[in-house]
């Protein structure tokens, strides 16, 4: 028999160093743009974990794991450029970190850990999923065309409705 060996898990979200989740806006774009790159905005989320107390069981390890998912104060973008579409394209962004914090924490959740192994195999786990959503992130500024395609963003948006409701 397989159990999990996590004994809780959080997920947190930071958006200007306050612990919120909710969709982004213009205002937490606060770094100096990039002025050489035809891009209007940018966003840079980034994935953290750590763990708390932790017990041996046998060689199981029982511990609990905290997901962080934070949108980087150097996240920009051209004043002269904003838009309700923009900043929609943005969120998907910062929802495809949203979707790895997930992904990453329901993978630690199935996961029995180790004695022998336990701070390797999270870490894997980890650079795995990271891997998949960086190759997501590129295939979304692809299809959309970084936000002018409007056909294939009203995709991407319906993608992101869908899986961000559902339960994870």
């Amino acid at each position: 028999m397989l159990c999990t060996a996590v004994q809780s898990h959080t997920q947190t979200v930071i958006i200007n160093g306050e612990k919120n989740n909710r969709p982004l806006r213009w205002a937490d774009f606060t770094g100096d743009p990039d002025n050489n790159t035809g891009l209007y905005a940018y966003t840079y989320w980034y994935v953290t974990y750590k763990w708390g107390p932790f017990s041996f069981k046998g060689d199981t390890v029982k511990w609990k794991v905290e997901v962080i998912l934070e949108l980087e104060k150097r996240s920009w973008q051209k004043p002269s450029k904003v838009s309700d579409s923009l900043l929609a394209h943005e969120q998907g962004h910062f929802n495809i970190g949203l979707l790895f914090a997930r992904t990453f924490l329901q993978r630690v959740n199935n996961t029995a850990f180790f004695r022998h192994n336990y701070e390797a195999r999270i870490a894997e786990i980890f650079n795995e999923e990271l891997e998949k959503f960086r190759k997501l992130e590129i295939k979304y500024d692809q299809e959309t065309d970084h936000f002018t395609n409007r056909a294939q963003q009203l995709k991407w948006d319906e993608y992101f409705k869908k899986a961000l409701s559902a339960k994870g």
